[in-house]
């Protein structure tokens, strides 16, 4: 008679990591064409932040973009956090997020004792978290502006083990968020080539 309970098969850790690269490769591809379904740019942030709380069980997430002039990131306002808009975080100015976008590489922030710079302070609060990871949105050679998703203290060993499928769904969020810009440049241009025929015409 064969054993009531037969042990699990040992997990062989290659085997385990393989499969979980696997799965976060279909993920990515997904995410990827979530974000090219997106109409405009709001509704694109949107499914960032959306995807990310899904995905990297943020508890919270907000995009910071970088100004025209490159000197700053800004907030973008999405439905949940229409108090963004008015941060700012100026790129001369040092700090930790400030950093992750120059040096386009991940940033784990948590409260461990030492002060922390103004607008990691303020970002916690806004967030409502004691910790968050700040993924630089890098399309080409250009920063587009940093994703921030509150986590607590606990989960970041967690995130720092998933850089690699965060950088990825960074990726994919970058060339969407590229796309878009574009898009609405074109748009632009368009909007004043016709005004300027319309005032020669009348």
């Amino acid at each position: 008679a064969l054993p009531a309970f037969a042990p699990p098969p040992p997990v062989d850790p290659v085997q385990q990591r393989l499969s979980e690269e696997v799965r976060n490769l279909v993920l990515v591809s997904e995410v990827g064409q979530t974000f090219a379904r997106q109409q405009g740019e709001s509704s694109l942030l949107e499914a960032m932040t959306r995807s990310a709380r899904i995905l990297f069980d943020f508890e919270n997430a907000v995009v910071l973009l970088e100004n025209p002039t490159g000197q700053a990131l800004i907030g973008a306002p999405t439905v949940n956090q229409q108090r963004i808009a008015e941060f700012t975080v100026p790129l001369a100015k040092g700090g930790a997020v400030a950093q992750s976008a120059l040096d386009r590489r991940m940033g784990f922030i948590r409260r461990d004792g030492r002060p922390l710079g103004l607008a990691e302070e303020q970002l916690l609060r806004m967030l409502g978290t004691e910790s968050f990871v700040c993924l630089p949105l890098v399309a080409g050679a250009r920063c587009l502006g940093v994703l921030v998703g509150g986590v607590a203290a606990w989960q970041l060993p967690a995130c720092q083990k998933r850089e690699r499928f965060l950088q990825a769904f960074g990726a994919q969020a970058a060339g969407a968020l590229e796309t878009a810009m574009s898009e609405r440049g074109h748009a632009r241009r368009q909007l004043a080539h016709v005004a300027e025929e319309y005032r020669e015409a009348s």
